[in-house]
């Protein structure tokens, strides 16, 4: 398969869809290799595999998945939207040349292109599930350190007063005490 174009597509605004990210990624189930290629002999985590990875996460942090074919000029993809229930979206699509001029070769690209449109557009990376077990993984601590910093990052580049309220709304109510010094600072920022 060929890949010969991908794109990439956005709200004007991904404040508050960036951190529901943030926070679903920090929960997201591990991806592991569940089928076998029998032509290459190779272990791989198939399209339902990829969706058991991260669909309660996502929908548990009001991201929606919506997945469409697509095909142009004897390319066949998929077009692979996040929406949150904000408004805010994230779309991605990723076309193929089919090996096999065909129904079954054109499915094939669609599987496939599924599987790792969604994949990386959620974070997912596959385990090797022979040897994973044996490596530890970050730490709590780490993944809460990192989620701070993705929140203050997303905060830092709110140009105005609504997206900054927005950014806020976002996080957690039980987490909000911990943020709401530097929220007032960059609020008092853009208001002066």
């Amino acid at each position: 398969m060929e890949i010969i174009n991908t794109a990439f597509r956005k709200s004007e605004s991904i404040a508050i869809i960036s951190m529901a990210m943030a926070k679903s990624q920090a929960q997201m189930g591990k991806l592991i290799k569940n089928s076998k290629n029998p032509f290459f002999k190779n272990d791989y985590a198939d399209l339902a595999a990829v969706i058991d990875a991260c669909k309660e996460s996502l929908n548990s942090h009001d991201i929606a998945v919506i997945q469409s074919p697509c095909g142009e000029n004897g390319y066949v993809g998929v077009t692979t939207l996040l929406a949150h229930k904000s408004g805010e979206w994230i779309e991605g699509t990723l076309m193929l040349s089919p090996v096999k001029k065909d129904p079954q070769g054109a499915g094939s690209c669609i599987t496939y292109a599924r599987r790792y449109s969604l994949a990386a557009m959620v974070g997912l990376a596959q385990e090797d599930d022979d040897a994973e077990g044996s490596i530890s993984r970050k730490s709590t601590t780490n993944s809460i350190v990192d989620k701070k910093k993705e929140i203050l990052r997303i905060a830092s580049k709110c140009s105005d007063l609504q997206s900054l309220t927005d950014a806020y709304n976002a996080i957690d109510d039980e987490e909000k005490e911990g943020y709401t010094e530097y929220f007032g600072k960059l609020r008092n920022n853009l208001t002066s």
